[in-house]
């Protein structure tokens, strides 16, 4: 089984991929609306003038859009502009689905150990007997492929909410310019008033998935998140069917909880949850008079595994196990919470959560237009209040994971006031420092350092670590030096990592430092060469990569959550976040296990030094390589 935290810890991790993905697109079209701006000026111009000819608004608005669309030059520009939209929107969905797929196959990897071990242990107090079998392979290797297909689907239908209605992302720019056109003729804007509104508009919707067939959207993010979920939850569910097959049963017992959807049919999950259900259809009359019910069948009561608004389809938080007739004792009904009044109105235990959705759904769009630069820090505060507030009379706990916007630092902003930039510098960006031969040679132990050419250097990666050094033909050869010191160095350290690297390549459209891509390919950025640290960091990955096949949790997990328990440190409290941002610089990546990891290994070897958290991290990262070797 995977309980409900486990599910909706593991799925958040993939949320952060699609902001990016949400701002960049989002960005983008922003910044060809600004860069165009000249038009919205000259529908201000044309509507001033028909307006001082005594045409109605109505008719302006018309005249003004119906005269820049037989403009050729304007249709030039808008075509232009969509279609290079169209282009990198298309390449970054393509990039995040990349992206998000390899971290899914590692989450449906951990996700699929974690729910085996967990029916494992509960078996194992009531006398029975789990073994590891080749099917558990299989369905993991189904889940990904489900997931794969999951995430594939929804970037396919992406758009945003313009006015209720829904708008493709191949076309947002053209609609936003038609937009801002319209609201310039209307005479209730300028024309810069008129663009920072549609920019405005953008960032309240948000990058949606849209399902034109059902009218529904959701933001991206939260598609996402949903997709997930919904995958570990059907997987555990598969390895439960699993587990009944190896036991010799044919009856599951599904979950319960308070808060269960009511509905028609198989979407009634208050009325099918907390009972015993044959798999087979088959008929149980003795087990049916122990407890008190008739044993229906699984696939007919519930719908599973057919009916998506059923168990364990879209959004269900049940989940069902092997129950073994004469010997499982069924579980206590989970009992519906009593209804909760808060300022004056009664909510149910789901009317509440539903509530507490829509809190955390404007408390995100207000973080967007935070981010977009709209003076938003006023109500997100009060927002913020409201939230805790309601979950507070509501007996609700409050879930950060659905309030994170990647990229909004004032969730972290205490952490800031209390770490200058200079004390910020002496930590995370030590590594990163090291940018001079000299200072180099005070640290580092590689060979490379006293190398004279490229090819010296490449035949030292390609005899010592079998890797390829790719595109540094052009390249200063004391910063090739310092970077590539990094990898060396890292690699040492880890003894055996490098294997998992096949080539070193300079990308100077890399908008970071450094990647590793599940292909082996290690990628530099412009802004990686002659970074010590950024060496460092991507062989760290390497590192986590390398070792997290050996255990039912990636190697980043299972370091970070050791460094944690030795410290007694709770990742929720301000003390992590102290020293996390420390290291990190950065709030996103402090949610990371794997980047805790890597940024860790930049700061000791970077800086000699770290806090007590990146220390313990090392420290417990070098002995499970010198014990796993």
């Amino acid at each position: 089984m995977l309980s409900d935290y486990q599910k909706e810890q593991l799925s958040a991790e993939i949320i952060p991929m699609f902001q990016d993905l949400e701002q960049d697109t989002i960005q983008d079209i922003a910044r060809r609306l600004r860069k165009e701006k000249r038009w919205t000026e000259s529908a201000e111009l044309q509507a001033k003038a028909l307006e001082s000819l005594g045409y109605s608004p109505s008719e302006i608005q018309t005249r003004v859009l119906d005269k820049l669309h037989a403009d050729k030059d304007f249709i030039d520009m808008l075509n232009e502009n969509t279609l290079e939209h169209k282009k990198l929107v298309r390449e970054r969905i393509r990039e995040t689905v990349d992206s998000a797929q390899a971290h899914g196959d590692k989450i449906v990897g951990r996700a699929g150990d974690m729910s085996f071990a967990d029916d494992v242990a509960f078996w194992k107090t009531r006398g029975q007997s789990l073994k590891s079998s080749p099917a558990l392979k299989q369905i993991s290797a189904e889940s990904s492929k489900r997931l794969e297909h999951e995430l594939k689907s929804l970037t396919h239908s992406t758009g945003f909410k313009f006015l209720g209605a829904p708008v493709s992302v191949d076309q947002a720019f053209n609609h936003s310019m038609d937009k801002a056109v319209m609201n310039v003729a209307s005479g209730a804007f300028s024309s810069e008033q008129a663009v920072e509104q549609v920019v405005s508009e953008l960032e309240k919707s948000g990058l949606r998935y849209v399902n034109y067939a059902s009218g529904i959207t959701r933001g991206i993010d939260v598609a996402a998140h949903l997709a997930v979920r919904t995958t570990l939850n059907q997987m555990a569910a598969d390895i439960s069917m699993s587990n009944a097959d190896q036991l010799g049963t044919d009856l599951v017992e599904v979950s319960s909880h308070g808060g269960a959807r009511d509905g028609d049919g198989h979407a009634n999950h208050a009325g099918w949850q907390g009972k015993v259900y044959s798999i087979s259809g088959k008929a149980h009359p003795k087990e049916s008079k122990r407890l008190g019910y008739k044993i229906l069948s699984l696939e007919a009561a519930t719908g599973y595994p057919h009916d998506p608004a059923g168990l364990c389809g879209y959004n269900c938080k049940h989940t069902f196990y092997p129950f073994i007739a004469g010997i499982s004792d069924p579980t206590p009904m989970e009992k519906e919470p009593a209804p909760v009044k808060v300022d004056g109105k009664t909510y149910t235990y789901y009317q509440a959560t539903q509530y507490q959705r829509r809190l955390e759904r404007e408390l995100r769009e207000f973080k967007r237009q935070y981010l977009g630069g709209q003076n938003m820090t006023a109500a997100i505060t009060a927002k913020e209040q409201q939230y805790a507030r309601f979950c507070e009379k509501a007996g609700l706990k409050q879930n950060l994971n659905r309030l994170y916007v990647k990229g909004y630092k004032r969730d972290f902003e205490y952490i800031g006031k209390r770490h200058d930039v200079a004390k910020k510098h002496d930590v995370v960006y030590r590594a990163k420092n090291i940018t001079d031969i000299n200072d180099l040679k005070n640290i580092s132990k590689s060979d490379i350092i006293n190398m004279q050419s490229l090819d010296e250097i490449k035949l030292y990666f390609a005899e010592k670590h079998s890797i390829n050094l790719v595109g540094f033909e052009k390249q200063n050869l004391d910063k090739l030096k310092i970077v590539l010191a990094g990898y060396d160095d890292c690699f040492e350290t880890f003894p055996g990592s490098s294997s998992v690297v096949k080539q070193i390549s300079y990308n100077p459209r890399l908008r970071v430092y450094g990647k590793l891509k599940t292909n082996g390919h290690s990628e530099i950025g412009k802004s990686g060469i002659g970074s010590y640290g950024t060496g460092i960091h991507e062989a760290a990955h390497a590192a986590d990569l390398c070792k997290s096949s050996y255990g039912t949790n990636s190697f980043a997990d299972e370091v970070f959550s050791d460094a944690l328990r030795r410290l007694k440190l709770k990742r929720t409290s301000r003390r992590y976040y102290d020293l996390a941002y420390e290291i990190t610089g950065e709030p996103e990546s402090i949610v990371e296990s794997y980047e805790m990891f890597a940024y860790s290994a930049e700061t000791v070897m970077g800086s000699g030094k770290g806090n007590d958290l990146s220390n313990m991290i090392f420290k417990i990262s070098e002995e499970y390589y010198a014990r796993k070797n």
